[in-house]
């Protein structure tokens, strides 16, 4: 007997592909192929074992018969036939497995079997499981054909359970990390006991099952990227994508790029396709730091985006659709942007739906103490501490960087200082000379220069201006020093200094 085009074992091959293809769950795939086994090898009984690689202990099994009356094959019987695919690494065939075992007191499940097949599951040359086959004592025994076709289900079963066991392992794994970045990015990562503090957690799960747009505001250093971040891990989005977008670090040039992708060829040096920031962030979260940076030539097409949800990606004529939740974020006055015709007033509409301002340090300065502990906790594992003179000085001090720089001025305590518990004293020691004018600045000469010339030119200009010429000369005209002293990033330092022709 042979198979042909039009036999029924040909057929439920066919039958089996199908049914496995799409299928990712080792327990679903497990049942499909032990019953197409069943019926394509003529067997009574069967049982399917898979082996855990490294100890090769048999970590499932599943068991059908024909019969349903009958509970399958004995356990013992499994085993055994099992071992000996292990050893031998090749297909068992018996025409009467208890005389192969010698077993005289087999259980019920197994007292009248016979003939036997067992099959290894094996993919490129890693043995996953076995198939055994079996059927009634004095039946049929398994004939080479029968043999042949189980060899062809084995091998295209291993492949199918690999793959979803490696599904298994990556979703397992997916969900791991999932649970890692929600308790990560919890509410309870937002530190603080103050009443602003408190006023903004209690926002959060509101804000986090909207899908409208939020624009955070506040200082720089103030939090407003890790506010945004618990608001997606607290959401509905949370298994979703995060993408953060700093836009005062983007060249103008390669903005749209950037945000929407491009098509080979769109552009010089446009050598391959590229998704854009929109495309990764699908079905998730889009955060836009430093929204105001962006160029005015491009604020009509996010908003376009933004209010359509759909775009083009550069030299495409293909609309793309996108699912995505923009969070906007800024430490400039967008409104004075507006006025200064800087920023769309539109697109600051559109981005405005739910507002939210991340209070300055100063505004909250109860919260002080309890993030320079944290902080140290943290960086010294739990070995340092600092004393009441200590967290008194930190809240008395100005931190004009906010949160960050508070961070900042922690580890550096926490580097150099040596000791069980940092003092004042061993504070001020290494915040010397950080007392500058900045952290007073209500006789400066920029301050009163408002008091007495407010009005005559734009006095933030001139006085940016002059601070990117004292970064310069201090830095001898290294930009990439000038922008770390000015606290701002290269490409942003970059754009200034174009815009004051420097």
């Amino acid at each position: 007997m042979t198979i042909t085009d039009q036999s029924p074992e040909l057929d439920g091959l066919h039958d089996l592909s199908r049914s496995l293809t799409g299928v990712f769950r080792v327990d679903v795939i497990l049942n499909i192929v032990l019953d197409s086994c069943l019926k394509i090898c003529g067997a009574q009984r069967g049982a399917i074992l898979l082996f855990d690689e490294r100890s090769a202990d048999v970590v499932r099994t599943i068991l059908r018969s024909r019969d349903p009356k009958n509970k399958g094959i004995d356990h013992q019987l499994n085993l055994l036939v099992a071992g000996w695919v292990l050893r031998n690494k090749k297909t068992y065939i018996t025409d009467d497995i208890l005389r192969d075992h010698e077993l005289s007191d087999p259980t019920s499940s197994g007292r009248n079997l016979g003939p036997s097949i067992g099959l290894p599951l094996q993919i490129a040359g890693r043995l996953i499981g076995i198939i055994h086959l079996a059927n009634m004592r004095g039946g049929d025994r398994f004939t080479n054909q029968q043999v042949q076709l189980g060899t062809i289900v084995a091998s295209l079963a291993a492949q199918f359970i690999d793959r979803a066991k490696l599904h298994e392992t990556l979703f397992e794994n997916n969900e791991r990390l999932m649970n890692t970045l929600r308790d990560q990015w919890s509410i309870d990562h937002i530190q603080g006991e103050s009443r602003v503090i408190r006023e903004i957690k209690e926002k959060i799960p509101l804000l986090a099952s909207s899908t409208s747009t939020i624009l955070v505001t506040g200082e720089t250093g103030t939090g407003k990227e890790l506010f945004s971040r618990v608001v997606h891990y607290t959401g509905p989005r949370s298994s979703q994508p995060f993408v953060a977008v700093n836009c005062a670090a983007i060249p103008a040039t390669l903005f749209e790029s950037e945000l929407f992708g491009h098509e080979k060829g769109a552009f010089t040096g446009a050598i391959q396709a590229q998704r854009g920031k929109f495309e990764l962030a699908d079905g998730g979260t889009l955060f836009l730091d430093e929204i105001s940076e962006m160029p005015l030539e491009l604020q009509p097409k996010l908003l376009r985006a933004i209010e359509d949800r759909r775009y083009f990606r550069l030299g495409s004529v293909r609309e793309v659709t996108l699912d995505v939740r923009i969070i906007a974020a800024s430490s400039k006055n967008i409104e004075d942007e507006v006025h200064s015709e800087r920023f769309l007033r539109p697109l600051y509409h559109r981005l405005n739906v739910l507002p939210v301002n991340i209070p300055p340090l100063r505004d909250r300065k109860d919260d002080i103490p309890l993030l320079a502990n944290s902080f140290l906790m943290e960086l010294s594992s739990g070995k340092v501490s600092f004393d009441k003179a200590a967290l008194n000085y930190l809240s008395n001090r100005k931190w004009i960087g906010n949160i960050r720089e508070l961070r900042n001025v922690v580890e550096r305590a926490s580097i150099i200082i040596r000791k069980s518990s940092i003092n004042r004293d061993d504070l001020a020691a290494i915040l010397v000379g950080e007392e500058r004018d900045e952290y007073n600045i209500t006789d400066s000469l920029a301050n009163r220069k408002m008091r007495v010339g407010g009005g005559t030119g734009n006095i933030l200009e001139k006085y940016e201006k002059q601070l990117i010429e004292m970064a310069i000369q201090q830095s001898d005209g290294n930009v990439a020093e000038a922008a770390r002293l000015l606290g701002i990033g290269r490409l942003a330092m970059r754009r200034r200094m174009d815009k004051y022709h420097m």
